[in-house]
This record gives structure tokens, sequence and C-alpha cells, in this order.
């Protein structure tokens, strides 16, 4: 659950997303978007509907997964800087 981000090669912020308790996301505009399933097992996280459609993530855990060989996504995190919050992605 939770807001994400995807990044690129160069890592680069791709597109973000946010993650329902009850299996639906929303898009990087906060509108709902479509449905995600969650597989422990396989480790998958698997998007239907919206944006995210017929992507299938690998390597799925609780703070990231892969899309692609250059397209990884992960919870997505602020750093706080004189009062705003700022995009922090991990290196």
């Amino acid at each position: 659950m939770g807001e994400w981000a995807c990044y690129g090669v160069g890592n680069r912020l791709m597109f973000g997303f946010t993650l329902q308790r009850d299996g639906s996301y929303l898009d990087g505009d906060q509108k709902k978007a479509g449905a995600y399933t969650y597989n422990s097992g396989a480790a998958t996280i698997a998007f239907r509907g919206g944006p995210m459609d017929g992507q299938t993530g690998r390597k799925a855990s609780a703070t990231g997964f892969e899309l692609s060989r250059t397209v990884s996504c992960e919870l997505f995190r602020y750093l706080t800087v004189l009062g705003r919050n700022h995009p922090c992605p991990s290196y």
C-alpha cells in the first residue's frame, strides 16, 4: 500500500501511482485507474486496467519491484528541506 514511484535509466522518475488497500490503484493524478494483484509466492504484482494494464512486476517485495530490465518501482520517499517535501529516489 502507499505511494510508489517508477524510475528508468539514469534513475529518472518516469511515473507514480498509489496502491490502495482494497486492491485498486490510483494513477499519478490520484484518480482510480485499475486493480492489482500481489502474489507473495511468485513475488509478482500484476496490474489490470488503467495506465499499467497488463504490466507485471517481478521480484516484488514490500519496498519495490522490477517492471523490466530498465524500469524499477519503489515506495516513494520524500526528503523534507525547509519545510517542503521533495522526491528522494534511492541510489
